[in-house]
């Protein structure tokens, strides 16, 4: 029987005493495990923790009912304790806890050894996936219950938790951090929004932002004054400068503070500055990078051709990750269903077969053929057959057109990852016909789209977009969508990935 080790380590800036009193809290287990995995303690309450103490559990992994049971082997507070296994999904599972006093805070470490049935390949292609995922939400978790500060200067950095594979789960710091979305476009606002004058919040990756327009151009920064960390999406804007509402603090288009007004002589000397983003108005949206853009926005061809009639739609708020609702506008096998009432047509479900080539932006598909109605032909045209094309522009971003003789309708799909599961969609809508609908018939008419598919993609489970073919079922019909997660796994994307 194969035994096999996983390790993480985490410093925490809390006495170790208080620590262990967390953990010495059976019922705190559920907080530090992952809610796709339902996992509840089911052994009445309360339970005190000693060597011998016997745990019942039960949870559900990949959707599948669990029970677990597990017996304290070890308990010498506030230092270590060991919990085995007494039944449950694996073969063997030892999971040793050790806190140690370090640097003003306590230094937690796991080291779990387990066996799994089937062995090291049932290991390679699920468990230890599995494994790194539930270990990285722990960390995310303990982390906020247990803010963090700066570490002392000099003092040897704990790594937090490295599996073979992706480890993205619901570490907060590991995928909000994602250098892939950090230096690329994210869209965050209309730009007919934000008039001369105006200072509007938003919200990216985690970050808070601050939108102001000074008279000229829009801009973004840190939501955050360099005097009280006041928010600056209270202020105002005067002079074409962002005056802080707690102090007065004026910052001008550079982020530079030109005015302390309690002190005004020595406003230099303070030598404060605001956090400037890089933003850019482009398809009536507000684009900002947080880091050092790779590339220009994405391009919408049919945005930049005056032939094409744009109208914008959305945000529409999703309770789930970016990348599982972009996938979501790449799957045309759920229009006839879903879509029923916009789409369907008849009873003609199938989808022939189509194929999906790799290009310098992204995976792309050609002539994915359905059968439904063409709701924006003149007058409506009824039943036909509609030729679809998919791009894949960015990791969050995407670009179809649906053709009907000479008619086009195509949209630009962009997915703004606010947090860590909450995003928002923006729908660029442009079509090179004439048609009886006014504007905001297209949009009552994407919004209702919309509507339909935001319960589904919050109800997906897992919340992250696995990358592994094995862990969902792929038909001929999805291999766009499986193109997409290989060009994601390739790309290495962190954020919203399993």
């Amino acid at each position: 029987m194969k035994i096999f080790h996983f390790r993480s380590q985490l410093w925490l800036p809390h006495p170790r005493t208080q620590v262990f009193e967390f953990f010495s809290n059976a019922l705190n287990l559920e907080e530090l495990t992952p809610p796709w995995l339902k996992f509840h303690v089911t052994t009445p309450q309360p339970i005190q923790m000693r060597e011998g103490t016997e745990i019942a559990y039960r949870l559900k992994i990949r959707g599948i009912p669990v029970r677990w049971k597990s017996r304290i082997t070890a308990w010498d507070p506030p230092n270590r304790f060991v919990d085995e296994q007494l039944r449950g999904p694996y073969r063997v599972w030892i999971h040793e806890h050790k806190f140690t006093d370090d640097s003003g805070g306590t230094a937690c470490e796991d080291h779990v050894q387990y066996a799994t049935w089937g062995g090291a390949l049932i290991n390679k292609l699920l468990v230890q996936r599995d494994i790194g995922q539930i270990f990285a939400y722990r960390t995310a978790r303990l982390q906020q219950l247990f803010p963090n500060r700066e570490q002392p200067r000099g003092e040897k950095k704990i790594a937090l938790p490295r599996f073979s594979g992706n480890l993205n789960g619901s570490l907060l710091e590991y995928m909000l951090n994602d250098p892939l979305l950090l230096n690329d476009w994210q869209a965050v606002a209309r730009a007919s929004a934000l008039h001369p004058g105006d200072v509007q919040a938003a919200r990216l990756l985690g970050t808070d932002l601050v939108l102001w327009h000074d008279g000229r151009e829009i801009h973004a920064w840190l939501d955050q004054c360099a005097h009280r960390g006041t928010k600056l999406s209270l202020g105002k804007v005067r002079d074409q400068q962002l005056v802080c509402t707690y102090h007065g603090w004026c910052y001008d288009d550079s982020g530079m503070c030109t005015l302390v007004p309690a002190h005004p002589a020595e406003t230099s000397s303070f030598g404060a500055k605001a956090r400037v983003y890089r933003a850019q108005v482009k398809y009536g949206l507000v684009w900002v990078c947080l880091g050092t853009p790779a590339q220009p926005v994405p391009s919408f061809p049919e945005g930049d051709d005056s032939s094409f009639r744009q109208v914008l739609a959305g945000p529409y708020r999703f309770h789930a990750y970016a990348t599982r609702v972009l996938e979501n506008f790449l799957d045309a096998g759920h229009y006839p269903f879903l879509h029923a009432s916009q789409m369907a047509a008849g009873t003609r479900y199938e989808m022939e077969k189509y194929h999906v080539q790799p290009t310098s932006d992204g995976p792309a598909a050609k002539d994915v053929l359905t059968h439904r109605i063409w709701r924006e032909g003149p007058n409506g045209t009824g039943e036909v057959d509609v030729t679809y094309s998919f791009q894949v522009l960015r990791p969050l971003t995407a670009h179809y057109t649906k053709a009907y003789r000479s008619e086009r309708f195509a949209m630009m799909d962009t997915v703004t990852p606010v947090d860590e599961a909450e995003s928002l969609v923006w729908s660029i809508m442009a079509l090179n016909y004439s048609t009886e609908n006014s504007d905001d018939a297209l949009l009552d008419y994407q919004d209702a789209l919309t509507r339909q598919d935001i319960p589904i993609v919050e109800s997906q489970r897992p919340q992250l977009l696995p990358l592994d073919p094995v862990q969902e079922i792929h038909t001929p019909s999805d291999e766009l969508a499986l193109a997409y997660r290989q060009w994601l796994k390739k790309l290495g994307l962190k954020y919203g990935t399993l």
